[in-house]
């Protein structure tokens, strides 16, 4: 009786988690705690995620569950591997002189670990992944604690599906919020290119994206930038004075090259109405 009430409080616990906003780590740290608690004889239990047909432990109770899991995906076999390929449910009582898996019941003997429990996290059309649950005796998982495990397996993997699909949607926001953010800052920054070089849009938006190349960077990085220096003239282009000073110059040359003398020691400060040169001397 002790052991079914065990099992209904992680029930109960799982149900919970359902009504629950928790990061998803959190999520899966609990699932593995009340498989723990559920299934008589677990010292230590972890959740393995199944992502591009490439299993990973994502939490462990114990440091001793990541160390076997890490021997069994190394080796690409072991209870877990089995589980989610067979999706059915594998035990083992003496893993160091087990035959299922020559190589891997062996080395995980001699870390002191001799009894698995394997169960696939099936939802109706796909295997997430796997409960993995150990403990350092042998034979300590019989019928009955298997039969347990699996009484808890099916609605555990109902609560890790519905923390993937939270988390899933909570990255989905943030992606888009990301992005409509980064679409007013490029608009931004091509209105300041077309309004100060006469450019249109287009040509402002190959701009920004041959800074961004050029730099390596995103091209939110000279969106964001760019607005920021309004104050300074955008490359390749001049203020006002500067277009004024180089008149000045252009003008000063021509009149040079027409044989005009130079006004001993003075610089150009201007030009008259009638467009020559207005020099300055020194004092």
């Amino acid at each position: 009786m002790r052991d079914d009430d065990e099992v209904a409080a992680s029930l109960s616990g799982l149900s919970g988690l359902l009504s629950e906003h928790r990061a998803l780590e959190v999520t899966l740290v609990r699932v593995a705690s009340l498989a723990v608690q559920a299934i008589p004889g677990a010292q230590g239990a972890g959740l393995t995620l199944l992502e591009n047909d490439r299993q990973q432990t994502v939490v462990a109770t114990a440091d001793f569950v990541r160390a076997v899991d890490d021997v069994q995906y190394g080796l690409g076999e072991g209870p877990c591997v089995s589980a989610v390929a067979e999706r059915r449910t594998f035990t083992s009582g003496n893993l160091g002189g087990e035959c299922q898996w020559p190589r891997f019941g062996p080395r995980v003997g001699r870390l002191g670990v001799h009894s698995t429990l394997s169960l696939p996290r099936l939802l109706p059309d796909r295997v997430m992944g796997a409960l993995n649950v150990y403990a350092h005796g042998r034979d300590v998982f019989d019928s009955h604690a298997v039969r347990l495990s699996e009484a808890f397996a099916p609605p555990a993997a109902v609560s890790v599906a519905h923390a993937q699909l939270l988390a899933q949607a909570e990255r989905l926001v943030a992606q888009l919020q990301e992005a409509l953010t980064s679409r007013a800052e490029i608009d931004q920054a091509i209105g300041v290119i077309m309004s100060r070089t006469g450019t249109t849009a287009r040509e402002a938006f190959d701009r920004l994206r041959s800074l961004s190349q050029s730099r390596s960077v995103k091209l939110t990085w000279p969106a964001t930038c760019w607005p920021k220096r309004c104050g300074r003239p955008a490359p390749g282009t001049q203020t006002s004075t500067q277009a004024r000073l180089s008149q000045i110059r252009r003008t000063s040359r021509a009149h040079r090259g027409a044989g005009r003398p130079r006004q001993s020691g003075g610089h150009p400060v201007g030009t008259t109405a009638t467009g020559q040169v207005a020099w300055c001397s020194k004092p």
